[in-house]
C-alpha cells in the first residue's frame, strides 16, 4: 500500500505539471478553473470509494479508526490532540513525515 501522503504529493505533482501546461495554452482564470475541477472530481470520486469501503458515509470515527493509508509503511508519526468526532474535530500533531521515494 502506498502511503497517503506519499499518493498526496504524486497528484500534487501532477496537477502542478498540468497547470504549468495549461498556462501556455489560455489565461491563468481558465487554466485555474480546470485544474479546480479536477480536483473537486477527484475528491469526490476518492470519498465515494472511501464511503463503500467503510460501507456507510464516513464519519469522523471512520477517519480517527481507519488511518492506516496515512500511516503505512512508517510514512507518518503523529500525536492526536483532540478528538471529537461526535463535535466533528480531529486535530493531530505531525511529529515525524517520511518521504518514500
Amino acid at each position: 500500500m502506498i502511503p497517503m501522503i506519499e499518493q498526496r504529493r504524486i497528484e500534487a505533482e501532477l496537477v502542478r505539471d498540468f497547470y504549468e501546461i495549461l498556462l501556455k495554452t489560455m489565461p491563468k482564470a481558465a487554466a485555474q478553473e480546470i485544474i479546480r475541477e479536477a480536483i473537486a472530481s477527484s475528491a469526490i470520486r476518492q470519498g465515494e470509494a472511501y464511503a463503500k469501503a467503510v460501507g456507510h458515509r464516513p464519519t469522523l470515527d471512520d477517519f480517527a479508526n481507519h488511518s492506516g493509508a496515512w500511516d503505512a509503511n512508517d510514512a507518518l508519526e503523529r500525536e492526536l490532540l483532540h478528538a471529537a468526532p461526535r463535535a466533528a474535530r480531529l486535530q493531530h500533531n505531525p511529529l515525524r513525515i517520511r518521504r518514500h521515494v
